[in-house]
């Protein structure tokens, strides 16, 4: 293994893509507020996800609506599903939240039901 030093190190964070810069500050802020990484979760236990909101979508299932968002925290994406609701006020792409649930997985993809949440406001806004 190379070691690099501290010049190597500075080039290469100054080189990197913005969105990979994006991913690590997201990664690093869910990590210091305890919450688990999204590609770290483990089936069926009781978890608590922060990141950014990167879709938001109503659809009927099974003529029941659902509001289903799709969360970003720099190590990948999440699912978080409110049934029976056509909307979460407040719950909207670009916007902070931290949720908490049951974690499961819907066709290989990370999915909460109906998860305790809370709008997060970032420390640069």
């Amino acid at each position: 293994m190379v070691k690099k030093n501290l010049l190597t190190k500075a080039l290469d964070k100054l080189v990197q893509p913005d969105s990979d810069l994006t991913a690590q500050e997201l990664s690093q802020a869910a990590s210091d507020s305890g919450s688990t990484l999204i590609q770290d979760l483990p089936r069926g236990q009781f978890v608590k996800i922060t990141g950014v909101i990167s879709s938001a979508t109503t659809r009927p299932q099974k003529s029941v609506p659902a509001y289903e968002i799709e969360i970003y925290d720099g190590s990948g994406t999440i699912n978080a599903i409110w049934l029976g609701r056509a909307q979460v006020v407040g719950v909207v792409p670009g916007g902070y939240i931290e949720v908490q649930g049951r974690i499961t997985f819907l066709s290989s993809n990370p999915t909460i039901y109906n998860p305790y949440y809370t709008l997060l406001r970032r420390d640069d806004e």
